[in-house]
């Protein structure tokens, strides 16, 4: 009588649990990248809008602007980095420099939660159209 060696089937991981494995991993890949992008530290890339933005009196810098999609802003004429086709700088942009004079505009700003725990908008950069 002659017997043949066999080695018995097993698998490394059991279909099941490699199931699990691979859903799990996928789940921290997600919920890590979700928390990366709204962690607080790192580069934050600001939300652009394009509108129409004037400079609200001749005795303070303060500049009202209305995004194309609604969205109302108050900015700093001098606490802003500016932008044209020719030059840049920072603090007064020309194209808001006379009071009730309308401009075409396009603005960067972000989101900064307050210390009530409000969000309230923040100017960063404004570039004259």
């Amino acid at each position: 009588m002659q017997q043949t060696l066999t080695t018995p089937n097993r698998r490394l991981w059991p279909p099941r649990t490699l199931a699990i494995g691979v859903l799990v991993l996928l789940l921290a890949v997600a919920l890590g990248t979700y928390a990366g992008l709204r962690a607080p530290w790192g580069t934050k890339h600001p939300q652009v809008k394009e509108g129409i933005a004037m400079r609200a009196n001749g005795e303070n810098d303060l500049v009202m602007f209305d995004a194309e999609d609604g969205t109302q802003l108050t900015l700093y004429a001098d606490n802003l980095w500016w932008k044209t086709d020719s030059t840049e700088g920072e603090a007064d942009p020309p194209c808001l420099q006379k009071p009730g004079k309308k401009s075409d505009v396009e603005v960067g700003f972000l989101w900064i939660a307050g210390p009530d725990g409000c969000a309230r908008p923040k100017a960063l950069w404004v570039k004259c159209l």
